[in-house]
């Protein structure tokens, strides 16, 4: 009788540590593969991406002096797209407005003009949710922003916001003025002129329509008053050590101080030359039939005691 054969398993070396442990993962790893192929495992979250809200703009260019040439004019579309307008290049004035679409991080403004004018000086400015700031230039400017370092820098301005609940200033009943603002909220430029006292200015030099404040803008030493959605604004501007160019102005007298007034139809602007510098009033309104030299004067005389001396 032939002896049995023998057993195939006897001789197979048995796994170590080791080799256990590679088998392990390796069958770990194809039924862990198997699961979420069926959908039973949940997949990695994938990272989330924060897109930039939409935001409230408005664009502006403002010229002082003549150019040789219209003022050209190239700025971000809502879509981020660029669009390209000009305006007559004596004592240019531009303005517009739109509200960007929700990933629109970049806007850009630019404006140029050849000129044989020494006075001439373009001021660009673009107003984010009611937040504005410039630039100016001898024959150009140019201003830039990222929306997205504007909500790091300004977290308190609601994305997309124009304007607050309107209110209602009645006419001061006596020549008592009230101390300038001093709320948190409100930028330490408009230090100099409060907002009851802008519109009580405003109403005394309108025909007696009542235009309350709607919001403002500014910095340190700027502030816009905004009166309507459209090209209805009061801005006064303060530069330290800053000297008034007398040209292309017409000298005014009973300010008690040099004092220059540039009439440009709707877009006005007063320039007074203080000992520690200079101090400006724009005043536009394409709509209400505004008294504009007399509201700037105004405005300076009510600024003028809370102004660096």
């Amino acid at each position: 009788m032939s002896p049995a054969p023998p057993d195939a398993h006897a001789h197979r070396r048995r796994p170590g540590p080791r080799g256990a442990r590679v088998r392990a993962a390796l069958t770990a790893a194809l039924a862990g593969g198997l699961l979420a192929g069926c959908g039973l495992v949940p997949s990695p979250a994938k990272p989330t991406s924060t897109r930039e809200p939409a935001h409230h703009i408005a664009y502006s260019v403002v010229g002082s002096g003549s150019a040789n040439e219209d003022v050209s004019i190239d700025y971000s579309s809502n879509d981020g797209s660029g669009l390209h307008e000009s305006v007559p290049g004596a004592a240019a004035i531009w303005a517009t407005e739109l509200t960007t679409e929700p990933g629109i991080r970049y806007l850009t403004l630019t404006a140029h003009a050849a000129s044989s004018d020494l006075s001439f000086s373009l001021l660009c400015t673009i107003t984010v949710d009611g937040v504005d700031e410039g630039s100016r230039g001898s024959f150009g400017c140019s201003h830039s922003v990222d929306l997205t370092a504007f909500r790091t820098a300004h977290p308190s301005v609601s994305p997309g916001a124009t304007a607050p609940a309107r209110t209602t200033t009645a006419a001061p009943t006596t020549s008592t003025r009230p101390p300038a603002d001093t709320g948190s909220a409100t930028p330490a430029g408009c230090r100099f002129v409060t907002t009851a006292e802008a519109a009580s200015i405003l109403f005394a030099h309108d025909g007696g329509v009542d235009k309350p404040v709607q919001s403002l803008g500014g910095d340190a030493n700027r502030c816009t008053y905004l009166f309507e959605t459209t090209q209805g604004t009061i801005r006064v501007e303060w530069v330290p050590r800053g000297r008034v160019n007398p040209l292309p102005g017409t000298r005014i007298g009973g300010l008690g101080v040099p004092g220059y007034w540039l009439d440009a139809g709707t877009l006005s602007r007063l320039d007074v030359q203080l000992p520690a510098g200079r101090f400006s009033v724009h005043v536009s309104f394409m709509v209400l039939p505004v008294d504009l030299k007399a509201t700037a004067v105004e405005i300076f005389r009510t600024a003028r005691p809370r102004l660096p001396r």
